[in-house]
């Protein structure tokens, strides 16, 4: 992947949405003291972003940490090459393999990773011309690559086999609804359930509580990264616009 070093503004980079969904970082004191005193020591990567503005794939936790340091100029390693969106999802949680992570956030990697190598296989399967004239079939074959897809993501994460992880984001779904109602405390048990005892036991937890709370529930739009059958497409695009829209305007001419 070609790629070039270079200095960017910070109010010309924005985080990847996808980044604060799965991790919702907590910056800490030291690493913003050590930006302070020693400024990026390692530069973070970004793609181009439609209207001249930086995405950032890895290296957030610097990047914030630079603008609590108050630096208005950070390194950075600019990939030249155009990547689609499943494509910055899949740097995204690789760039991210070797950190401590919580079940919650293995399942929403797990999750956002399916989705998008499933997107890639696809991708694949219409350039190799694998695809068949029987509707029937196409769609078997879609559901087969998705359940590779997400077996395969599973074992990346760390997550487990496809049954856990099956159980884990339906868990983190619920989560997200519950929390959407206004449920929080309820979502707050259901993610401590998941993240200090087991993904079982916050299955079974998550089944009464969404049954004492179906009507609430309910009437709540589910946030697009939880619909069934939603793309990256639909998910990051419109973040990443919100996210462009509230840049400086004279760090997107």
């Amino acid at each position: 992947m070609n790629s070039v070093y270079q200095r960017l503004r910070l109010n010309q980079i924005i985080d990847h949405p996808i980044n604060h969904s799965i991790y919702q970082d907590n910056f800490d004191d030291d690493l913003v003291e050590s930006v302070r005193l020693n400024g990026v020591l390692n530069p973070i990567t970004v793609c181009k972003h439609p209207g001249g503005s930086f995405v950032c794939l890895s290296g957030h936790r610097r990047r914030q940490a630079a603008k609590l340091a108050g630096l208005t100029e950070i390194p950075v390693v600019l990939l030249r090459d155009e990547m689609p969106e499943y494509e910055q999802v899949i740097f995204v949680v690789e760039s991210n393999r070797q950190r401590d992570k919580t079940t919650e956030q293995k399942a929403r990697e797990t999750s956002e990773l399916a989705k998008a190598r499933a997107i890639a296989a696809k991708i694949r399967m219409k350039a190799g011309k694998n695809a068949t004239s029987d509707p029937g079939k196409n769609v078997s074959q879609g559901r087969d690559e998705s359940a590779r897809a997400l077996a395969q993501a599973a074992k990346d994460t760390g997550l487990g086999s496809r049954p856990t992880a099956e159980k884990a984001i339906e868990v983190v779904e619920k989560i997200d609804a519950l929390a959407a109602a206004g449920e929080t405390t309820k979502a707050e048990q259901l993610r401590e359930t998941l993240n200090e005892r087991s993904v079982s036991a916050a299955a079974k937890l998550a089944l009464g509580t969404i049954t004492s709370f179906n009507t609430k529930v309910s009437r709540v739009i589910r946030p697009a990264t939880t619909r069934a059958g939603a793309t990256i497409r639909h998910v990051v695009t419109p973040m990443l616009r919100k996210a462009v829209s509230s840049l400086d305007p004279e760090s997107r001419l």
